[in-house]
């Protein structure tokens, strides 16, 4: 199902099954609170060098099984992913770049396209030179 913002609202959208099609993503703060939704609604969740939710998350009446459905990639030397305690599955990326450089999404994304690849997306070739 495809369906546009004109089409239908987030509310009918949710009501009608979308939550098994769903992942909540988020960098930074923003993959934090991605990661707190995901956890307490059964939404994956996949985030980029967010802080832990483990203990902060127990104020939203998130347990510790329900981080299976958050993951982060965390990339070595930013700091912000050492705030709280990170749960869930944590992809640790190589970063040598900084502490500023190393919390860019750009070059967090440059850096998973020199690990996995992409033949999809041919224009992060030129993006992550």
């Amino acid at each position: 199902m495809v369906l546009s913002c004109h089409d239908i609202s987030i509310f009918d959208f949710l009501l009608l099954g979308g939550w098994d099609n769903m992942v909540m993503t988020g960098h930074s703060l923003g993959g934090g609170l991605a990661k707190i939704h995901g956890a307490k609604y059964n939404i994956s969740a996949v985030t980029f060098s967010s802080p832990g939710i483990f203990y902060t998350g127990r104020k939203y009446g998130i347990t510790p099984e329900m981080h299976r459905y958050t993951t982060t990639i965390q990339p070595d030397m930013d700091v912000v992913p050492t705030i709280d305690r990170q749960a869930g599955t944590i992809y640790r990326l190589r970063c040598t770049l900084g502490l500023i450089n190393c919390h860019n999404l750009l070059n967090t994304v440059c850096a998973l396209y020199r690990t996995c690849g992409d033949s999809i997306r041919p224009a992060l070739k030129t993006l992550c030179k």
